[in-house]
């Protein structure tokens, strides 16, 4: 083989490989950062803040962490506050009950992809095993450029941890609502609900009802007029069966 031949060779050789090895380098080098995180995660003092930079890294992060999600470790302050991202959103923070390392990466994993994998039953570890496979089957199943290109979906709800009337973006998630953001009226509830896009649904598991069923808001015969309030601002309001 001649000199030029070679030559030829060693570019072809040099192209073929650059690029397989970068991957490679950049996907190692996130899987690296998510377990630092990860670790930072169980320490106090860093907890919330890796959190947030978990949640930055962006789209490129999720198969890391869904490789790594089958962490059962306990978390030192079992809440997660995040950033609130809506676009309709009536408080700075959505926060969040934690328990293991695995329920926070899979509640970061739904804010970065819009996919719900979480067990509504209950936290079993039955439940965390069953939610790990569906986000393994979701990355599996899913080509890397659309893992996070599912759009958020709009659904609100009202009441939240404490019983009392409040109204949160439901993105899938049991998160919590504190006192200040709880609403305290009829005229307030439908001030923030007439801000809602038309077409959105407002599911509400009202604890509260009257004889006939129907649920009661601050007092009795206000949910007929709240209800019209909704239709006039197509505004779905779904009322969970008893």
């Amino acid at each position: 083989m001649d000199r030029s031949v070679r030559l030829l060779v060693s570019v072809i050789l040099l192209f073929t490989a650059f690029p397989a090895s970068c991957g490679a380098s950049q996907d190692d080098a996130t899987d690296g950062r998510v377990a630092v995180l990860i670790d930072r995660m169980l320490k106090a003092d860093t907890e919330q803040k890796a959190f947030s930079d978990l949640e930055t890294l962006g789209c490129v992060a999720v198969p890391a962490i869904v490789r790594r999600m089958d962490d059962r470790r306990r978390l030192p302050d079992q809440a997660v506050s995040l950033p609130n991202k809506a676009l309709y959103a009536f408080r700075d923070m959505n926060h969040y009950r934690t328990f293991q390392v695995v329920d926070a990466l899979s509640i970061i994993l739904n804010r970065l992809t819009a996919q719900d994998f979480w067990p509504h039953n209950g936290l079993t570890e039955e439940a965390r095993t069953k939610m790990i496979q569906g986000w393994r089957k979701f990355l599996q199943s899913t080509p890397t450029s659309d893992l996070c290109a599912s759009p958020q979906s709009v659904d609100y709800t009202l009441d939240g941890g404490t019983r009392e009337i409040a109204l949160y973006r439901a993105d899938g998630y049991l998160s919590y609502v504190p006192p200040q953001f709880e609403v305290q009226s009829l005229e307030e509830l439908e001030r923030r609900v007439g801000q809602l896009p038309p077409g959105a649904k407002l599911h509400w598991d009202s604890y509260k009802r009257d004889l006939s069923g129907k649920p009661i808001l601050f007092s009795d015969g206000q949910f007929g007029h709240f209800e019209k309030f909704c239709q006039d601002h197509r505004i779905e309001l779904r009322i969970s069966p008893q």
